[in-house]
């Protein structure tokens, strides 16, 4: 993961000292070493970890989409963060992401209504064009993160499944095992009467 976003790192940065950006380039690089330490890190336990790279990926996607603008990545970021969300914690935190995504949108709606002129590429990008990118970017996340949160149940109520038949599995064997130890005990006490 951390050599795939080298590229954009290095992109994200470039473009942050051409535009005079210190805050953003100080926080895309920070938020790099941050994921690659965390990453590498085995002694911060997983789900920790996980949550931490949750909150690099919300934040850059946040500080992108109010920094940027609407033409910026920063929804992309956003959609990013829930499904890797719902991978890797689970459909609540997943559904959780999608609200906080969900108000940060909606926050960003209502500055682009109320002509926050904080954007220089705003020409051709009316409220009109955000409002129906930013439905269908919640549709598409929603979609993605229930789709997902019902693959993981599903996988994981197989995988129980699969569990307890080998558990019962296991027991049949040991419980044939005793049985033939025995019936292997009684020929011989019987063939020791014959004999």
């Amino acid at each position: 993961i951390c050599l795939a976003a080298f590229p954009a790192l290095i992109n994200s940065s470039s473009r942050a000292i051409g535009e005079g950006a210190w805050g953003t380039l100080f926080a895309y690089n920070a938020g790099y070493l941050f994921c690659f330490v965390i990453t590498f890190s085995r002694k911060i336990p997983f789900k920790a970890r996980a949550w931490l790279g949750v909150v690099i990926l919300f934040s850059l996607g946040t500080l992108n989409t109010f920094t940027v603008g609407p033409t910026g990545s920063g929804r992309i970021w956003l959609y990013t963060t829930a499904v890797f969300t719902t991978l890797v914690l689970g459909i609540r935190p997943g559904v959780l992401i999608l609200f906080a995504q969900l108000i940060v949108l909606v926050v960003f709606q209502w500055l682009l209504n109320s002509d926050f002129n904080a954007w220089s590429n705003l020409a051709n990008y009316t409220p009109q064009v955000w409002t129906t990118t930013t439905i269908t970017l919640m549709f598409l996340s929603i979609v993605c993160v229930l789709a997902m949160g019902m693959l993981i149940r599903g996988l994981s109520v197989s995988l129980e499944e699969s569990q307890e038949k080998s558990r019962q599995l296991e027991k049949e064997i040991a419980e044939r095992e005793r049985a033939e130890t025995a019936l292997s005990e009684r020929d011989s006490y019987v063939r020791s009467l014959i004999n």
